[in-house]
């Protein structure tokens, strides 16, 4: 149903680090809005090869920092990226955490609004990792939950956690809000989830973080590569 674009490091020396080593760093200095629009282009460069080779690609969410809420040309910049690759809005989610929602409210119906209006959809992400506030989902417009891991860990032992997750997926039912249970593992976690109605799961049981070559062979079958390599060499 979608994917995620995740970032890694590759160090010369270190090799692959994970975001939780540089992330909190590129956030205090500012830098995490470049990154960002880093990952955004990849992304829209990717979905540009995939529709040009003739595939029908699924949306792509791409985590969006707090900090963009309060640059006033986030918007324009945004746009700018997305229509310089061509890319339907459509196929773009764009994530914003709760803890960012909760930090300024305000701006976020705000742009909120104004990313709608330009055809993207809004997800909250790791919804419950914090102190949610349900006032949210009345009044900032988000098209997506997804519920964050802790609410899977120690599934089979915390029948407090089931019945919080099968109340939320209940409400954002009601509110025409789509779910997605992150961090989820384990088979039984799936058909629980299955039969409280969640629309969709990411996590180690359908796959782990992967470079784009798997992903495409995964998503568009064996000779994916080839087609998307001429696509590449008739662009360049």
């Amino acid at each position: 149903t979608g994917a995620e674009a995740l970032v890694r490091w590759d160090d010369p020396r270190r090799g692959l680090l994970s975001p939780g080593d540089f992330i909190p760093v590129l956030e205090e200095n500012g830098s995490i809005t470049e990154l960002d629009f880093y990952v955004l282009e990849e992304g829209c460069r990717f979905l540009r090869e995939w529709l040009d080779a003739g595939f029908d690609p699924v949306p792509v969410s791409v985590n969006q920092s707090r900090l963009h809420l309060y640059r006033a040309d986030y918007l324009q910049r945004l746009l700018g990226t997305v229509h310089r690759y061509g890319v339907p809005p459509q196929l773009i989610v764009l994530e914003i955490t709760e803890s960012a929602a909760l930090d300024n409210a305000g701006a976020l119906i705000k742009v909120t609004r104004e990313l709608h209006a330009a055809g993207f959809r809004v997800s909250m992400d790791d919804f419950g990792s914090g102190y949610s506030s349900l006032n949210l989902l009345d009044s900032i417009p988000f098209d997506e939950l997804k519920l964050d891991k802790r609410f899977f860990d120690d599934f089979a032992g915390r029948s407090r956690g089931r019945t919080i997750v099968a109340s939320i997926l209940s409400m954002a039912k009601g509110l025409g809000i789509s779910t997605v249970a992150e961090g989820i593992e384990r088979k039984e976690q799936l058909e629980w989830l299955r039969r409280e109605g969640c629309d969709a799961i990411q996590g180690f049981y359908l796959a782990r973080p992967m470079p784009r070559a798997e992903f495409e062979r995964q998503v568009f079958g064996a000779e994916s590569g080839e087609r998307v390599k001429r696509v590449r060499g008739s662009l360049t």
